[in-house]
């Protein structure tokens, strides 16, 4: 495991969106991207590194998801509340429950792609002091949802 980075206050607005752009970019066009910031700091204790890092992963599973998905979609979006709220949904296949709960627990042999990368995301959003949740219908989409600790700046 990589050596924790410094955690500081960060305004995770900025990062959320270049972290949209940078999968956005590397998507190539071929997923629609809706993001929706509020006008007001959404403040955590993170490292920029790491907040940033774990979007980018989010979104990359859920856009990996999509890839021959005609008219893909992911809506994605911060909300400024104690906690805050991050969600990530798209339209793709969505998830199968056993597959879901396998990615999660660990169970899935050999290791799916997809499970590492959840469970990945799992770790680091809790290092980061957060909560994961996957919600998922097969065949209409999934929505990642990550709730970290607010703070306030003096």
């Amino acid at each position: 495991m990589p050596p924790e980075l410094a955690a500081t206050p960060v305004d995770c607005r900025a990062l959320f969106q270049s972290a949209c752009d940078t999968v956005e970019r590397l998507a190539g066009g071929t997923v629609t991207f809706d993001l929706q910031l509020p006008n007001s700091p959404a403040m955590i204790t993170a490292s920029a590194e790491d907040f940033f890092d774990v979007v980018v992963s989010v979104l990359n599973l859920s856009c990996d998801s999509m890839v021959a998905n005609a008219g893909a979609r992911v809506v994605a979006r911060v909300r400024d509340a104690d906690p805050v709220h991050i969600e990530i949904g798209d339209n793709g296949p969505g998830y199968a429950s056993e597959e879901l709960s396998a990615a999660f627990l660990g169970s899935h042999s050999p290791p799916t792609p997809a499970g590492v990368a959840l469970a990945d995301c799992s770790r680091r959003i809790a290092r980061l002091g957060g909560q994961f949740q996957v919600e998922t219908r097969l065949g209409k989409g999934t929505c990642y949802r990550v709730s970290l600790p607010s703070v306030t700046t003096p």
